[in-house]
């Protein structure tokens, strides 16, 4: 799984490993006030429910994030913004 990792302090680190990036959730979670975004490229279940666990996310978006066929969505929760969106290709057979 790749995961970026990007907040107001740090700035952004690429190809974090899960365990450093639930470290740094945790970290986030304890009252550390400032804005944070992670990616996570193609986790497994397993991964979700250890980011969930900590995150404390919703049960619907662990069955959105593992779901690679989702729509585009805007989920405003009590803690977190939950976003899915989709990059256009105009080169077929070429990576974005």
């Amino acid at each position: 799984m790749k995961i970026v990792y990007a907040d107001s302090k740090n700035g952004i680190r690429e190809n974090v490993s899960l365990d450093e990036a639930l470290e740094l959730l945790r970290s986030a979670m304890q009252g550390q006030k400032r804005s944070l975004w992670m990616d996570f490229q193609e986790p497994t279940e397993d991964d979700m429910r250890r980011i969930a666990d900590i995150v404390q996310l919703h049960p619907l978006t662990v069955r959105d994030i593992l779901n690679p066929r989702v729509r585009e969505k805007w989920s405003d929760y009590d803690s977190y913004l939950f976003v899915v969106g989709h990059g256009l290709n105009f080169n077929p057979g070429q990576d974005l």
